[in-house]
């Protein structure tokens, strides 16, 4: 199984690197302005472009017909598979609301607390496993909410890191998607 991710690897690096510059070597441009960025070996551009290469691509429509846009990520084939989704306002300002909670914290407390905050509402499943709905009637649910925070938290931090960097993708991916689709005008 990493005989065949270092094969796809070494052939990412070899099409598109330049012969000067290993890109598992340079943090992705999403993370090159964070006060805190995750470790280079979850968030480097040859990373990004293996797990990207696996991928379908968004079906951008799906957010202005229906409310939400998914996509399946398989982050190590086998192991780690998420379907992200857009969350809803109704979802944002929630996690607004707790994170406030948390304004007395120290940062790096914070920073965490945010991170898995955004990713109860950014996971529609995990490994195959679909998480309960958190809107009901245009309301956050606590109890689903509580449901998918106690999951995540439960998991090992260089788990939640690694799921939280590819989130940050499947937003860049979804506000790309978002602006063509708006300048081709339909």
């Amino acid at each position: 199984m990493s005989a065949n991710i270092d094969d796809l690897l070494s052939k990412v690096l070899d099409k598109d690197a330049d012969k000067d510059e290993d890109l598992s070597e340079v943090l992705d441009e999403e993370f090159l302005s964070s006060p805190n960025p995750p470790d280079i070996k979850f968030a480097n551009v040859a990373r990004k472009k293996l797990i990207e290469a696996r991928i379908a691509p968004l079906r951008i429509e799906d957010m202005y017909l229906h409310g939400e846009c998914r996509q399946l990520v398989d982050i190590i084939p086998g192991r780690l598979s998420v379907t992200y989704r857009t969350p809803s306002g109704a979802e944002t300002l929630y996690i607004r609301r707790k994170l406030g909670e948390a304004r007395t914290e120290i940062n790096m407390y914070v920073n965490t607390y945010h991170s898995i905050l955004e990713l109860c509402s950014y996971i529609h499943s995990l490994n195959g496993e679909v998480f309960p709905p958190l809107v009901d009637k245009g309301v956050v649910s606590e109890e689903a909410f509580k449901k998918r925070q106690d999951k995540l938290s439960a998991l090992p931090q260089l788990v939640l890191e690694d799921i939280w960097v590819n989130q940050r993708w499947f937003l860049a991916r979804v506000r790309a998607a978002a602006t063509a689709d708006n300048l081709k005008g339909g």
